[in-house]
């Protein structure tokens, strides 16, 4: 029991010290807190994007946006959802914005592109797709978007490489179907 009452006290300044470090450190806590309000937003708001319930998912978002203006997730699915509500001019800042939070994704730009080439700014979609070409050189999808954005513009000769490259990439799919089947 005496040697108890010994370790009792240490054990006390222990319990003291570690509450006065989480008390003493509230940044850690708030962070943790509005991490995840964010994290509950942007799942809430893609709950009703997906339930094309576009108003209630734009609320969210722009609630997640007000806390963290910079997130990149929150940035593109409210361009998304604007672009879902029509509102294509408006959802391009937040492309851009998505773009520039996080430069290689390929989600990102291609929506950018695609807002661009949309909205007819033509030499910007280009940008956007000579960078995804760069980024994603293997991409089917993408390359098929390509040329489609060559073709509509008139510009058949720029269309014949990505439809070239994505006529390649359709023959290694069906190729590589046929050997896994085997």
């Amino acid at each position: 029991l005496k040697s108890m009452w010994k370790v009792f006290p240490a054990c006390c300044m222990i319990g003291l010290c570690f509450s006065v470090a989480v008390l003493a450190d509230p940044p850690r806590a708030a962070a943790q807190k509005t991490g995840d309000q964010v994290t509950e937003g942007l799942a809430a708001a893609e709950s009703h994007y997906t339930r094309q319930q576009y108003a209630q998912a734009e609320a969210e978002v722009r609630a997640v946006l007000l806390q963290v203006p910079g997130n990149y997730a929150a940035n593109e699915l409210l361009g998304l959802v604007l672009t879902a509500e029509g509102r294509d001019a408006d959802a391009t800042g937040f492309f851009e914005k998505a773009v520039r939070t996080s430069p290689a994704s390929v989600p990102a730009r291609e929506n950018l592109a695609a807002n661009y080439a949309k909205r007819k700014k033509n030499t910007l979609a280009e940008m956007e797709f000579k960078t995804l070409l760069r980024l994603d050189p293997k991409n089917f999808d993408l390359q098929h978007n390509c040329g489609e954005f060559y073709i509509n513009l008139g510009k058949i000769a720029n269309a014949l490489a990505p439809l070239k490259a994505a006529q390649l990439r359709s023959e290694e799919r069906r190729v590589g179907k046929e050997c896994r089947s085997r």
